[in-house]
């Protein structure tokens, strides 16, 4: 307003003064200067210049005003249709003419508002020229049409517009004579809508808001996705925790098996005294035997020399190990005895802790004794008024009994009390086992419904995809019905998709591949996105169980060469199968390295060599066929993983095989749940059993507790009675109650004293196990530091010993004859020299390996033989074994690490997802704010537009509202009609919803009023109306003309640039201009009248 209204000041006195110079300052940024028109629609040549605010266009209907308004719109870039004027470019050159020149001269001006001046200067003109075949050129000039051409680029057009805030589109900036009609003679409700929300712009925010709400539903999408990462990380993370579980099991059976060695080393002393003569005799035949193979030797150690030598010139690393070996074992001496020092920390504590509450317990009793010997003394003084004859002795006898009376009741209560604690315990131990033996069932109970539901799904599902993955077929059935959306139509599952060479491989392949086998692979993600999306919608799909690759399928099958895969004698997974398409296997090749994954029939010996052995080139894991064991190198540590369901071969078989194969894991795990609820059944009988007991031992505590409250009551009464009767006796009792008092008073001091003490020491062993757990933290992180240095130096040892391994291949026949002699050699002296000592010192050396102390911890001497006891032994052994194979080959610290990694990897994950829910909460909070804003803006915009609507209309002595309704995308104008200035058909003074039922007349002012409305809303530099005044008469054209020139000369408008078009004598302009007094000078007015074309 301010701006306008300076620009308008500046412009009267330009005026006044008749300087040119000082009369461009009336002229806005992007208003039109001039036109000029060459054979465009029917004019062959037209020319007019424009003054810089309000312009009417006069002329007779077919003049060609309507054409300069569309000739503005067409070189401004709107395009042919949009005019409504013609179908195409082409269809506005003049008939019989070659072509149509328009340009149009715009203010560009020196300031601020000025459009890249220094290439433009003060004014810019657009040149179109178009050709009677269409084809068109722009052109954007310097100073007028013949001025230096600066661009002929579109976007630099699509600049300037947007510098001076032109929107050809907006129908506030050009109101076409179509436009005008309609929206006068028409007036329907969605009709009005469509034109504010464009003239108001809120349909393009609308639009913006609904695309940032599908991008919110897309990122809710992935972050499900990311979600379910998470699960999966959190599942394989207890399943270690499990494993780790069944290891500490297996340590029972390492201290078994060390007693038992115990037993056997004192078995074998007495075996050993009558070997020994035997064995002297057998080394002096075997002394024959070596100097025999002497000459053998000699020969064998040249070769050996060679591979000594190798090996000390490969062996960089062995003084590091070593050193490294010597630190950590040092640090698994100083862990244990600082755990034992925990432990004795620990145990202080609690004995500390346990003599602090005895003596809390004790302080207490006797302050309960102090106040009972108060309250005694109390009744004893208050009583020894009175007296009677009877018997002192009597009386002292009865306090006596009640007295020992009350002592045996209160014991009977100590005991009772503990007993009850004790069944407690008892009956915590029996839910226990309940709960356990419950939740065995309950697992099984789940196993079984799994087994169904896989049966149910096979019996009522033919389709040989349900195989690989249930919701293959409903998949395929939307991959099919909207294959038009995707690039190529996604395949799959995997596992239809191959078949094998050697059916016996089956089971191999499906333990090798499981997760991919029912996976669907994608040319490009744009078309995982659409499945996605399609079999969201679907609502029937599990995407749980949606599991999608993606990988180019035009791209060439790789190119395995020998050198990546392992020894040509051995099955792989790659050379097993076949692929109907190339890109099956390449999938398959860059995910799973098929071609080194080797199958092995069973789990035996061979299955370990290849996996960990010599082996073990391009090996990168072994998959036992029988049972899906996977074998493999982790680092330096030797990994077996069982599978981890039940196995069934996939590749080959049909809906009726896995459906008799669930049968039989029904029946197999209904037989587990018997023998589970057999077990439950026995553990609810033994809890039913433990709450009796703890029933009746709660019984008998609230029985003696009712005994000590009754003999408590018989000392009182006999206490009560002695007073009352003996004063003497009475005094007597009070001061023995009294001493007895101090006595008790003197005792609670001692144990207060004892109580800060035993506090003290409480505090002192928690500060040693404080201090004892720090130290045990300090050797460990020490210890891990050790290991990751002994994984590198072994890693570089290794290496040098391969390279021994290799060396040693060449000489096998020597080094074979070596080990041979020195077996013999090393057997032979061994007999003859070792066991002779053996026998003669073995019960001395059992002794120092294993005292008799020692012995009796591990059950005294041996009852059994030698060969028992190593049987019992192998028997434990076996046993061990069998639980270490269903772990697999690692060990306890290997699990733990393992362990370890998977929390670092579910932490990781967990904060990837987190971190990915921060973007998604800032924009639904911002969607929600500007939806807010949007809501606000709507209303805010309405109001505007219907007070603008309500002054216009009472200019008439009307009444009006503008009503939009935003929900149905419809806009109805509330009009009641002034009785004194209309004469509308029976609607006088009544409230109009419809404007059609309106005269004509009154309908053209009410919809010129509603756009003068929308008019406060739009900061365009010009305005274009065509038309404006259609179907009014004389007065309601008056009144409308007098309120588009009030609106037109407001302060804020001045600086803006109008084009009236009408065809209609505007005569009645210079009594408005008096009438309204705002209108300086006609410098701010132009009248142009169009000459029809046959008069040109």
């Amino acid at each position: 307003g301010g701006q306008a209204g300076a620009v308008a000041h500046a412009a009267a006195k330009a005026h006044a003064a008749g300087g040119v110079e000082q009369l461009r300052m009336q002229w806005g940024a992007g208003a039109f200067r001039h036109v000029h028109l060459e054979n465009f629609m029917c004019h062959e040549h037209f020319e007019a210049d424009f003054c810089p605010h309000v312009n009417f266009i006069t002329g007779e209907n077919g003049s060609g005003k309507s054409a300069i308004l569309t000739a503005i719109s067409t070189v401004l870039g709107a395009r042919a249709r949009s005019t409504r004027r013609a179908s195409s470019l082409k269809g506005m050159v003049k008939t019989g003419k070659g072509y149509a020149l328009i340009t149009l001269t715009i203010h560009n001006g020196t300031g601020s508002d000025a459009f890249q001046p220094d290439l433009y200067g003060d004014t810019i003109t657009v040149c179109r020229r178009i050709t009677e075949s269409g084809s068109n050129t722009l052109s954007l000039r310097a100073g007028d049409r013949n001025g230096k051409k600066i661009s002929g680029d579109r976007k630099d057009l699509d600049a300037m517009l947007d510098w001076f805030n032109i929107d050809i589109n907006n129908p506030l900036v050009v109101m076409s004579q179509d436009s005008s009609r309609e929206l006068m003679s028409n007036g329907k409700p969605e009709d009005m809508y469509r034109f504010y929300m464009d003239a108001t712009m809120l349909g393009d925010l609308y639009a913006n808001l609904r695309a940032i709400n599908q991008h919110k539903g897309a990122m809710k999408e992935l972050l499900k996705d990311a979600e379910n990462d998470v699960r999966k990380e959190q599942y394989d993370r207890e399943a270690i925790e499990k494993t780790l579980e069944e290891y500490q099991e297996i340590a029972k059976y390492d201290e078994t098996i060390a007693n038992l060695r115990k037993q056997l080393m004192w078995a074998h002393v007495a075996a050993m005294h009558r070997e020994a003569d035997q064995h002297r005799d057998e080394a002096g035949t075997q002394q024959h035997v070596v100097e025999s193979k002497q000459k053998a030797l000699q020969k064998a150690q040249e070769a050996l020399q060679k591979a000594e030598e190798a090996e000390k010139s490969a062996g960089q690393g062995v003084d590091s190990v070593q050193e490294i070996d010597a630190g950590m074992a040092e640090l698994g001496k100083l862990i244990p005895a600082g755990q034992d020092a925990l432990r004795a920390a620990k145990k202080k504590l609690s004995d500390a802790k346990r003599e602090h509450d005895a003596a809390v317990r004790a302080a207490g009793q006797l302050r309960n004794a102090i106040k009972g010997l108060e309250d005694d003394i109390a009744a004893s003084e208050a009583t020894a008024a009175a007296e009677d004859g009877a018997s002192n002795a009597q009386r002292d006898a009865a306090v006596r009994s009640a007295r020992e009376a009350t002592q045996a009741a209160k014991a009977a209560l100590e005991t009772a009390k503990q007993a009850e604690a004790l069944r407690e315990q008892e009956e915590k131990q029996a839910k226990e086992a309940l709960n356990a033996s419950q939740r065995d069932a309950s697992t099984i109970g789940a196993a079984i419904r799994d087994h169904q539901a896989n049966l149910k799904r096979y019996s009522g599902n033919k389709s040989p995809h349900t195989v690989f993955n249930p919701e293959a077929s409903k998949v395929l059935e939307l991959i099919t019905r909207h294959s038009g959306q995707f690039t190529t139509p996604p395949i799959g599952p995997i596992g239809s998709l191959i078949t094998l060479k050697d059916a016996r491989w089956s089971k191999g392949v499906t333990a090798a591949l499981d997760m991919k086998l029912g996976s669907f692979i994608c040319n490009t993600t744009g078309d995982a996105f659409n499945l996605r999306k399609l079999c969201m919608q679907a609502r029937n799909i599990n995407m749980h169980m949606l599991s999608l690759t993606v990988a180019r399928f035009v791209l060439p099958p790789h190119r395995v060469t020998p050198d990546r895969q392992p020894d040509s004698q051995l099955v792989t997974v790659y050379r097993q199968l076949q692929c109907e398409r190339p890109v099956v296997a390449n999938v398959l090749i860059d995910s799973d390295n098929i071609e080194q994954l080797v199958l092995e029939p069973e789990d035996g010996q061979r299955a370990k060599e290849v996996a960990f052995g010599a082996m073990r080139r391009n090996v990168k894991a072994v998959i036992c066929a029988n049972n899906g064991t996977r074998m493999e190198m982790k680092g330096r540590s030797q990994v077996t993983r069982p599978f981890f369901k039940q196995l069934t071969a996939k590749l080959g078989a049909n809906v009726q095989e896995m459906a008799a194969q669930a049968q039989q894991a029904i029946e197999r795990d209904q037989a587990r749940l018997q023998e589970a609820n057999g077990k439950l059944a026995a553990c609810k009988d033994a809890y039913g059993t433990a709450q009796q007991a703890l029933r009746e031992a709660t019984k008998r505590r609230r029985q003696a507790a009712t005994d000590d409250s009754k003999a408590t009551a018989v000392l009182e009464g006999a206490l009560s009675e002695a007073a009352e009767h003996d004063q003497q006796s009475q005094q007597a009792s009070t001061d023995a109650l009294k001493a007895e008092l101090e006595s008790e008073r003197i005792n609670l001091a001692e144990k207060e004293a004892a109580i800060a003490t035993r506090k003290v020491a409480m505090d002192a062993a928690h500060a040693e196990v404080e201090e004892s757990k720090t130290d045990i933290d300090g050797l460990k992180e020490q210890l891990d530091q050790l290991k990751e240095r002994h994984e590198g130096a072994f890693d570089a040892m290794q290496k040098a010993k391969d390279r021994v391994v290799r060396a040693r291949k060449k000489v096998i026949e020597s080094e074979g004859a070596v080990r041979d002699a020195e077996r013999e050699l090393r057997e032979a002296g061994q007999r003859a020299e070792e066991k002779e000592k053996e026998a003669r010192g073995a019960e001395a050396k059992v002794t120092e390996r294993c005292p008799r102390e020692d012995l009796e911890e591990a059950g005294g001497m041996p009852k059994k033989s030698a060969q028992a006891l190593s049987n019992d032994i192998k028997q434990i052994e076996n046993r061990k074994r069998r639980a270490e194979a269903q772990l697999g080959e690692g060990s306890y610290d290997d699990v733990e690490r393992r362990l370890k990694k998977q929390r670092k990897r579910e932490r990781r994950t967990r904060e990837a997802f987190e971190a990915a829910v921060q973007p998604y909460k800032k924009l639904r909070v911002a969607l929600s704010d500007r939806t807010t804003r949007f809501k606000t803006a709507k209303d805010d915009v309405r109001k505007q537009v219907s007070h603008r609507f309500q002054e216009t209309m009472m200019e008439r002595g009307h009444q009006g509202e503008v009503d939009v309704d935003y929900e149905n995308e419809a806009l109805s104008l509330r009009i009641r009609l002034n009785l004194e200035t209309n004469r509308s058909a029976g609607v006088e003074g009544k409230a109009v919803q419809n404007v059609r039922s309106l005269s004509g007349g009154e309908k053209s002012f009410s919809t010129l009023a509603f756009a003068l409305g929308l008019g406060q809303l739009c900061d365009a530099p010009i305005r274009a109306m065509d038309e404006f005044d259609i179907f009014m008469d004389k007065v309601n054209r008056l009144v409308s003309t007098k309120e588009l020139m009030r609106f037109a000369f407001q302060e804020q408008f001045r600086a803006k640039q109008f084009l009236l078009l009408t065809p209609n004598d505007m005569s009645m302009i210079e009594s408005i201009k008096a009438g309204l007094g705002c209108i300086p000078d006609d410098g701010d007015m132009r009248m142009l009248r169009v000459k029809p074309a046959r008069n040109r």
